[in-house]
């Protein structure tokens, strides 16, 4: 502990372990529990949610990626080696830093940065290349814009498309808000819902037939 600066309105994992001794087996068992808590004014705040931690003009960023290909957003390969940067590469990697960067100044085309000494350039490039985060939509529900999200989000990174190009934050014949917060679906699930909607409001007397329908659940 104490080796880095906490800072506000920050999300962390916390991660705890313990050791037992077990008679019937003669064996100590470690035991280990994570859980996600958010740092904001100067304490950490219990119960809170890792979407609480996105704030207006603010970032997430999410910690643990370990497999090349996995999730749809711009990531920093932390490496301690040369070969474990080539073997966690992929489109959306945007740097490299952990403990090559007292080996190299780049590798793969890409900057090898030092979180501790090139702190503010680490995050410049942060900024120049985040995007507003894609659906992570399931290939099998989404390829509306012919791709998947992991496709699109290496393309944006290396400018041959861009973030509007995902076709979910274009205009939708059928719009979801929970609590007064929209909710993305993907395509599939959005003509689904939109047929069936559609098909008990035509079966029901005296109704025009065009112009939006709105519906309202309370609970």
């Amino acid at each position: 502990m104490g080796d880095y600066p906490l800072y506000d309105d920050t999300c962390y994992s916390l991660e705890l372990n313990c050791k037992a001794h077990i008679t019937e087996w003669g064996v100590e068992i470690a035991f280990g529990a994570e859980s996600d808590v958010m740092f904001t004014g100067g304490q950490v705040s219990k119960g809170a949610k890792v979407h609480d931690c996105v704030v207006e003009e603010g970032a997430l960023v999410p910690e643990g990626v370990k497999i090349a290909g996995e999730r749809a957003f711009p990531k920093i390969v932390c490496a301690d080696s040369l070969a474990q940067a080539d073997e966690l590469f992929d489109p959306t990697v945007i740097a490299y830093s952990g403990k090559i960067s007292g080996q190299t100044d780049s590798h793969n085309g890409l900057p090898v940065l030092s979180a501790l000494s090139k702190g503010e350039e680490l995050l410049s490039l942060v900024l120049a290349k985040a995007f507003p985060i894609l659906p992570q939509s399931d290939p099998d529900c989404c390829s509306a814009c012919g791709r998947n999200c992991y496709q699109l989000a290496g393309e944006i990174l290396q400018g041959l498309a861009k973030r509007e190009d995902c076709v979910l934050d274009g205009k939708s014949d059928l719009i979801l808000e929970v609590g007064g917060s929209a909710v993305t679906i993907v395509p599939f699930v959005q003509k689904l819902l939109r047929d069936s909607v559609l098909a008990f409001v035509d079966n029901l007397k005296d109704i025009p037939p065009t112009g939006d329908i709105s519906i309202k659940v309370r609970r």
